[in-house]
């Protein structure tokens, strides 16, 4: 009982923190908003492709891993060319 009331105290708190940062989102400059997104494509893009090689590393060339590799790279390049960038207006 104590446990499913800590989780559920847990995610209210995440949520909470998640739509505080939320809010002050929708006051940011359009070009801060894309610089933002940038990075946090960046950043996934990233992740996937650590997270892919480390897959392949432990299981000795994982499909799933290479999957995460080919995505990430595509992610990161799409990235990198500006074609991932939300039109406005």
């Amino acid at each position: 009982m104590e446990e499913g009331m800590f989780i559920m105290i847990a995610i209210f708190g995440l949520v909470l923190i998640a739509h505080f940062f939320s809010l002050r989102a929708e006051k940011l400059s359009v070009k801060t908003k894309s610089k933002i997104r940038k990075m946090f494509w960046y950043f996934y893009g990233f992740y996937f492709l650590f997270y892919g090689i480390f897959k392949n590393i432990e299981d000795n060339w994982n499909v799933i891993g290479i999957i995460f590799i080919l995505i990430s790279l595509l992610v990161l390049v799409l990235n990198f060319l500006g074609k991932m960038e939300t039109r406005s207006g």
